[in-house]
């Protein structure tokens, strides 16, 4: 019974600190959710504007790899002056410049390379995005040499990665519980802290 009225007598001490109140609900309610839906290692929707210099069906069939949930093609740039414009301007954070003679390359079984031009002011997602790139292009190279994916033959004995939790890998959720930890350490240091100030400038620290 002494340790429910002391728990209870700590609950009520806490409800009348708005200040600790505030602290709470902010890192167990509102820091957790912040950080799960505003904050995300994976490219959605990431604005490309595109720039096709080769007008080629190579080139255009490259292109169409550019899209949802990954990329967005919000421009077709025309001139090479609208390159700076559009990174500038906001309209889109990476520009694709497909060079002339792309389609040429392709054909005659030489590497075709396409240029990335990316707006480094958030520099975790325009690298994160580049390395998307990379891989469409990759994946676009074997389907033209007709070759299975990083060019190896299927092993005798595959080994395939399986998600028992979180199958989607839906990266909001480790993020959020991540937060939730974090807060608990946060309080577990601050509550005590507080509390033991608090009975000394009331002068009932020896209880």
């Amino acid at each position: 019974m002494r340790l429910l009225a002391l728990v209870a007598k700590e609950l009520r001490t806490f409800l009348r600190d708005p200040a600790l109140v505030f602290v709470a609900v902010f890192l167990f309610g509102v820091h957790p959710y912040q950080s799960a839906t505003q904050y995300s290692l994976a490219v959605n929707d990431f604005p490309v504007a595109v720039y096709d210099r080769d007008r080629s069906p190579q080139s255009a069939a490259f292109v169409e790899r550019l899209r949802p949930p990954y990329f967005s093609v919000r421009r077709s740039i025309e001139r090479e002056e609208e390159v700076t414009a559009v990174l500038d301007g906001g309209e889109a954070s990476m520009v694709v410049v497909v060079p002339e003679g792309f389609a040429r390359r392709i054909h005659r079984g030489k590497p075709a390379a396409v240029q990335v031009l990316g707006d480094g002011t958030f520099s975790t997602t325009a690298q994160l995005a580049g390395g998307y790139v990379r891989a469409i292009a990759h994946e676009y190279a074997a389907a033209q040499a007709h070759e299975p994916p990083h060019h190896a033959r299927p092993p005798v004995v595959e080994a395939r990665f399986r998600m028992r939790y979180n199958q989607g890998l839906v990266p909001e959720w480790p993020q959020s519980v991540d937060m939730l930890f974090m807060a608990v350490t946060l309080m577990a240091m601050l509550l005590p802290a507080a509390f033991v100030v608090r009975e000394k400038e009331q002068g009932t620290i020896e209880q």
